[in-house]
């Protein structure tokens, strides 16, 4: 039997749900309120703004989305968004967008849009899920932020950072970034591949900077960074490593510094590239420069003797080679005797030797006569180490710190001897090369002067035997007629004694015919 309500409790129920309806009505008017309100601000967003369901169909997009998309709206929805996706990006987003419904949590994915007309648009997503008043999942609500610009920067970036690492790889370069106040360095790859070293298994400082640099150069290459930061002018230094197989690199540096508002030096970036073979062709150029000068000078000596050409030659070898000593001489015919013509004013003046030897028997001689026994070039970095044809140095002679020994073939045959001493550095095969060069460009000048010297000194000897005949001695000219047969004779030279025999004075005779 249903209970029997009492007026006063019928009229107090009316008004309960009066009052529900009111609230009823003013939450749906507020939700209306609040849709319009959410339309009209996506409406207006400038990102990309979508509802999809549990299932991923699109509900709605707003404007900013469609024109991203290249669609309307009307063909987004459902999964029709899904084909404003880049192509190469379908897969990959569609199959992030099943991930996050699997696992019920946000999702955040960069990827392209690309419209029906090619226009492609990079995009950020973000997306989340939406809940009901039990917490159920029911919809997901997400946005497109255009990266658009920001991917095409950083593309640029990626490129220009490729091409600059392309062309450091060329230019054999390497960038260096130093923190002046803290110490720290900071070196590219391409540094550690310059000075030949691992960078997984070494750190950049200064210090291992140091330890490859070439013994004479460590001084002044870091004056060279001082005086740059002190004076707040651009580095420009040019120093050579040591690599760890031994090559030797030329490097060079150059560096910006930065400073505070009181002037102090604070940072320092800049390029290391490897010249070597700059140096080498500036090297080459000035020694062939130096060589020509010096065949230009031995060929303008015309009326010279071989000891005035060869004390030339000798202070051209010297100077090229960078040494302090040297000899240049003369090996005979059989390669028994070696002459030297000239010694290095240097050598002289330090040698306290009285009695200076000229003519050496090669096979009594020291370690410099194994260049003519081995019949090869030869070089002693270290004078002070043993070696076979070491036989020690006459009392008095100059102290030796290093050698090298060139001798010249001339067809099979050693036939002149070159040598220099004691320079800074070691001696090496460019050295070899470049003195062996040399020796043969002015040896056929040299050649040409001895065989002068050698004819003048045979006739002075022929003219002093010829004086000297007590016997009557004339030379004649055999003169011929048409037919070839002798019949005259005409006088070239008599002896004194002819004069003295027959009563005819040379003066009177010497060029004239008997009939």
């Amino acid at each position: 039997m249903s209970e029997k309500l009492t007026y006063e409790e019928l009229e107090r129920r009316v008004k309960a749900l009066e009052q529900a309806e009111i609230v009823h009505k003013r939450a749906n008017d507020a939700l209306l309120e609040s849709n319009d309100l959410f339309r009209t601000l996506s409406d207006l967003a400038p990102s990309g703004i979508y509802l999809c369901d549990v299932k991923g169909n699109c509900q709605y997009a707003n404007p900013c989305w469609c024109e991203m998309a290249g669609m309307r709206m009307e063909d987004a929805l459902g999964d029709g968004w899904a084909k404003g996706l880049h192509p190469e990006d379908r897969d990959y987003v569609l199959s992030n967008w099943r991930q996050m419904v699997a696992s019920e949590g946000k999702w955040g994915l960069e990827y392209r849009f690309q419209t029906p007309a090619g226009k492609v648009t990079w995009v950020y997503g973000l997306a989340a899920p939406q809940c009901d008043a039990l917490g159920d999942i029911v919809a997901y609500v997400g946005i497109n932020t255009d990266i658009t610009e920001r991917k095409e920067s950083e593309d640029a970036l990626r490129q220009m950072t490729e091409r600059l690492h392309m062309a450091l790889q060329v230019a054999k370069a390497g960038i260096w970034d130093w923190d002046v106040v803290s110490g720290h360095i900071e070196w590219s790859a391409q540094m550690f591949d310059l000075f030949g070293l691992d960078s997984s298994r070494k750190t950049a400082s200064f210090e291992l900077w140091k330890s490859i640099l070439y013994p004479q150069d460590v001084e002044i290459a870091g004056a060279r960074i001082d005086q740059a930061l002190k004076r707040q002018t651009t580095l420009h230094s040019d120093y050579r490593i040591v690599l760890p197989d031994g090559q030797i690199r030329w490097i060079n540096a150059v560096g910006k510094g930065q400073y505070d508002e009181q002037g102090h030096p604070i940072r320092m970036i800049g390029i290391c590239m490897e010249i070597t073979e700059r140096k080498q062709a500036e090297a080459d150029l000035k020694a062939a420069y130096a060589k020509l000068e010096i065949l230009w000078g031995v060929a303008s000596m015309f009326d010279a003797d071989v000891k005035t050409i060869s004390d030339y030659i000798l202070a051209s070898i010297t100077r090229m080679s960078g040494s302090k000593y040297g000899f240049y001489g003369f090996v005979n015919e059989d390669e028994s005797i070696m002459t030297i013509h000239t010694w290095s004013g240097e050598a002289m003046k330090d040698c306290s030797m009285v009695d200076k030897p000229q003519r050496f028997p090669v096979c009594k001689a020291g370690v410099w006569a194994e260049a003519i026994r081995r019949r090869e070039p030869l070089i002693l970095n270290d004078y002070t180490a043993a070696h076979t044809g070491k036989s020690g140095l006459p009392e008095g002679h100059v102290a030796l710190t290093n050698l090298m020994v060139v001798p010249f073939f001339a067809k099979g045959k050693i036939t002149a001897v070159a040598a220099a001493a004691n320079r800074i550095a070691d001696y090496g095969l460019e050295d070899v090369n470049l003195i062996a060069a040399f020796l043969g460009s002015i040896q056929a000048i040299v050649e040409r002067r001895r065989a002068e010297e050698a004819l003048t000194e045979s006739e002075n000897r022929y003219r002093l035997l010829f004086q000297n005949l007590t016997a009557g001695f004339a030379l004649h000219e055999i003169i011929l007629n048409k037919h070839g047969n002798p019949c005259d004779y005409r006088f070239l030279e008599v002896t004194p004694a002819f004069e003295k025999l027959t009563g005819l004075k040379s003066e009177e005779i010497t060029g004239k015919t008997v009939l």
